[in-house]
């Protein structure tokens, strides 16, 4: 009788351990697969953020270039009407029909880009 107790305990006990165990593993499965899912979902938000990065640092590298470029139009077109308002500029219209030609040549050669 005592050993029918014993065993039948140890049999419960092996029973509950087997389904602790189940659920253990279970539960790492479960915990192991999230992990994954976030670490790919993460990775691919940091993929999208450099991306965009890149795109932000070109885009400001061109916008750069045409301020510059238009800065140093201004200060010609400046120069110009301010030879060209002057006493001593009246003589020198064909340097600003020459200047013209000039602005129209760059103006083919680098077209606006809808700024």
């Amino acid at each position: 009788m005592l050993s029918n107790i014993i065993r039948d305990h140890q049999a419960r006990q092996k029973y509950h351990k087997e389904i602790s165990e189940r659920k253990r593993k279970d539960a790492m499965d479960v915990a192991d697969h999230l992990t994954k899912v976030l670490v790919t979902s993460l990775n691919t938000s940091v993929a999208q953020a450099y991306v965009n990065q890149r795109r932000i640092d070109a885009e400001a590298k061109a916008l750069q270039v045409r301020v510059n470029r238009f800065t140093q139009q201004t200060q010609q077109w400046l120069q110009i009407a301010d030879s060209s308002t002057a006493p001593q500029g009246v003589g020198r219209r064909g340097e600003l029909v020459e200047e013209r030609g000039a602005r129209h040549a760059d103006r083919q050669r680098y077209p606006p880009s809808g700024i």
